[in-house]
């Protein structure tokens, strides 16, 4: 039976269609903030070099440079750049800007070599990655996503052969990727090659728990031999355990790992995780118990 003396399980059982408000809201608003971006500065999110091209300039060489100071420094210097300074694993740093002009490439090498006491050719590299090649991954990485989306949708509407929680399941995994979206948007995190691939892995994880849910509670509809929010909270204890160990894991990875890379990944998984709880738990648990009751209800009138 339901435990009707937790305070918290009773709210949430009485008010579970007004609870299905919030991620609502969280997601209108999430959209807003990505539409408002779009118009104002002609892009969904900011992109690195990586999907829009520029230059990564490695330096090796072991100096005692203030990072913050040297991007200060390069910023004043060549007026017009985006330039980003992190440190490297080990010992050295890595300069990104998004210029893929020559000569204001060896300005960039020719300013950091100064601030670092000189450099020779085997303290340093450089990488340019051009605007077309940039765009190009992009556009591919974008569609990946797209295309992993509605393989994922089609996989969901084979399993339950059911449209109503099947069309759950699915907006439940969009609402996990727009809201992480709209997020780096406000938090100006540029979206990279590994943050494509951390919203892939998102889609993964975020529809494991909408399953589920779905799964779990789908039989209801057949047995009814107890209250449906048994069946509910017997999928959430399972289900929260599985997101709140995720986000565990990549926060752990997340604060102790020095590879940037790696770091914009966990980033955005315990984002999408984080929002994944509201969007399974109050949007397609109170909105698939309403369905269901429905149902219920038609059919004993039948």
């Amino acid at each position: 039976m339901s435990d009707k003396k937790n305070p918290l399980v009773h709210f949430y059982d009485k008010n579970y269609k007004i609870l299905t408000i919030v991620p609502m809201i969280l997601l209108i608003l999430s959209l807003g903030v990505i539409a408002f971006n779009y118009f104002s500065t002609g892009e969904v999110i900011g992109r690195d070099i990586t999907l829009k091209g520029g230059v990564t300039i490695t330096v090796t060489k072991s100096a005692n440079v203030d990072l913050a100071s040297l991007a200060s420094k390069l910023l004043s210097e060549n007026p017009g750049l985006e330039i980003n300074v992190r440190s490297l694993a080990g010992t050295g740093f890595i300069v990104e800007s998004d210029t893929v002009d020559q000569t204001r490439i060896d300005a960039l090498v020719k300013d950091i070599s100064g601030e670092t006491g000189g450099l020779t050719n085997k303290d340093y590299s450089v990488q340019v990655i051009g605007s077309s090649l940039g765009q190009s991954f992009y556009k591919e990485a974008i569609f990946a996503l797209l295309l992993a989306f509605i393989f994922m949708a089609v996989v969901v509407m084979i399993y339950f052969r059911n449209f109503v929680p099947s069309l759950l399941v699915i907006f439940a995994a969009f609402a996990d990727i727009i809201m992480p979206f709209a997020t780096m948007v406000l938090l100006h995190i540029k979206l990279s090659t590994a943050g494509i691939a951390a919203f892939l892995m998102l889609i993964g994880y975020s529809v494991d728990t909408d399953i589920l849910l779905t799964t779990r509670v789908l039989p209801w509809l057949k047995t009814r031999d107890s209250p449906i929010i048994d069946y509910i909270l017997n999928a959430m204890r399972t289900g929260l355990l599985m997101t709140i160990t995720a986000i565990a894991v990549v926060l752990v990875a997340f604060f102790f790992s020095e590879a940037e890379t790696l770091k914009q990944i966990m980033l955005i998984m315990a984002i999408g995780l984080f929002f994944d709880i509201i969007n399974t738990w109050l949007t397609n648990a109170g909105m698939l118990r309403w369905y269901l009751e429905a149902r219920a209800k038609k059919n004993d009138q039948a």
